[in-house]
């Protein structure tokens, strides 16, 4: 069997979490009135954009997504839309 080694960067792409610019594909506009978390846009913390995906971590770096801001006002916010949109 071979000896493979690993450069610094491969071993950092391999096992850190980090951004490697495949976000920017899927990386979403600011809706207009309305917040971003309300429209279905998702953070990634990582990456620092909002961005339309589906699934539940971040396609670049593997990231939980952030699906709810981060304040009480507008968490609460968030939240009466939500229960406004259903009630309807």
């Amino acid at each position: 069997m071979k000896n493979q080694t690993l450069d610094i960067s491969q071993l950092f792409q391999k096992f850190i979490m980090a951004c490697r610019g495949i976000c920017d594909s899927y990386k979403a506009k600011k809706p207009f009135m309305i917040s971003r978390y309300a429209s279905g846009q998702k953070r990634c913390s990582i990456c620092e954009l909002f961005m339309n995906w589906d699934g539940t971590n971040c396609p670049c770096c593997g990231m939980s997504l952030r699906v709810n801001p981060k304040s009480a006002e507008c968490r609460q916010r968030l939240f009466a839309a939500r229960q406004n949109k259903q009630l309807q």
